[in-house]
C-alpha cells in the first residue's frame, strides 16, 4: 500500500465507531421504545427464570415422593406389611400423576410389583406392557420383558 491509501484508509471512521454512534443516536430519538424494549426483555428473563425455578421445585417433589414410595415398598417387602406396601401403591399412584415421564416409568414399574405381590397378575401385566411401549431404555425394556416372561410361564 502506498502512503496515501494508508492515510486515506486511516480518515475513515471505524465501522463499529460509526455502529455505536448510529444506535446512540437511535436511542437518543426513541427513548421510549428504548424503555419499552427493555422492560419486554425484563419481565421475559424474570419469566423464564421463575419457570425454571418451579419446574426444578416440582421435579425436586417428585423425587422426593418417588424416594419415600421406594423406601416404603422396601419397608413393606422386608416386614411382610400389607399396611406398608398399601401406602407404597398410594403413593406411586401419586406420582404417576405428576408429570414426570422417567420417574412416572419407574412408579408403573413398582407398582406393577405391588399388583403382582397382591396377585393382580391382570393389572400387573397390562402395567409392564404400558411401560414396555413407553420407555425406550434398554434396562426398562429387559425388566418388562424377564417379567412378562413369568406370567407366560404360569
Amino acid at each position: 500500500m502506498t502512503k496515501r491509501k494508508v492515510k486515506e484508509e486511516i480518515k475513515k471512521p471505524d465501522i463499529v465507531l460509526r455502529a455505536v454512534a448510529f444506535i446512540l443516536d437511535w436511542a437518543k430519538t426513541n427513548t421510549k421504545a428504548c424503555v419499552i424494549g427493555l422492560i419486554v426483555v425484563v419481565v421475559i428473563c424474570s419469566s423464564l427464570f421463575g419457570y425454571s425455578f418451579y419446574a426444578k421445585r416440582q421435579n425436586d417433589k417428585v423425587q422426593f415422593m418417588l424416594s419415600q414410595a421406594i423406601q416404603t415398598f422396601g419397608e413393606s417387602t422386608v416386614s411382610s406389611s400389607i399396611e406398608k406396601l398399601n401406602v407404597a401403591e398410594t403413593l406411586f399412584n401419586s406420582i404417576i400423576n405428576e408429570n414426570n415421564k422417567k420417574i412416572n416409568i419407574i412408579a408403573r414399574l413398582y407398582l406393577a410389583r405391588i399388583n403382582h405381590i397382591k396377585g393382580k397378575l391382570e393389572e400387573a401385566k397390562r402395567l409392564y406392557l404400558e411401560v414396555q411401549g413407553q420407555s425406550d431404555d434398554p434396562v426398562v425394556k429387559s425388566i418388562t420383558e424377564q417379567a412378562l416372561k413369568q406370567f407366560d410361564k404360569k
